[in-house]
């Protein structure tokens, strides 16, 4: 398992990256509320070859994207099972995001997208200020949930699609 917590923008994606052949289980937090490219996220899960559960937590509500393309079957992820996106606004580039999971990983079994930022890894190595442990998690009213539901559920298959 590895465990990644940043309270610092993100600032390129890499050209190259080592390749993490071990690795199951992979949660990455991300906790200053910054531009963020999801999709960046894609070159990140292609080192991780034998993947099976990823865990991603941002807090970015609008869309900055990079010029990353997805292209079809651009990686298939053959052995991930289980994701959970936390601090997702259901904006256009985080759901383009999903979509391509349900559509790369062929094993997914789960797919849960949740408003609500969950820090227990932050937590405890007390990155947040305790002033800001305790504020309000964001959740979404019905309108925003079917209209997340309505564009993931054409793609969800087999999978248990958790909104």
């Amino acid at each position: 398992m590895l465990h990644v917590v940043t309270v610092v923008n993100w600032v390129s994606t890499p050209k190259s990256i080592a390749i993490f052949s071990k690795v199951e289980t992979l949660e990455l937090y991300f906790v200053q509320r910054r531009e963020f490219d999801v999709l960046k996220m894609t070159a990140i899960l292609r080192a991780f070859p034998l993947l099976q559960k990823f865990y991603l937590q941002t807090r970015c509500s609008i869309d900055f994207e990079q010029g990353i393309e997805l292209e079809p079957n651009d990686l298939v992820h053959e052995h991930l099972k289980e994701v959970h996106l936390a601090g997702f606004y259901g904006t256009s580039i985080q759901i383009k995001f999903a979509i391509y999971l349900l559509k790369n990983a062929p094993a997914l079994k789960r797919l849960v997208i949740d408003p609500k930022e969950k820090c227990r890894l932050v937590d405890s190595y007390r990155q947040v200020p305790r002033a800001r442990r305790g504020r309000k998690n964001r959740s979404w009213n019905e309108g925003e949930r079917e209209r997340v539901c309505e564009q993931m559920r054409e793609f969800s298959k087999d999978v248990l699609l958790i909104i």
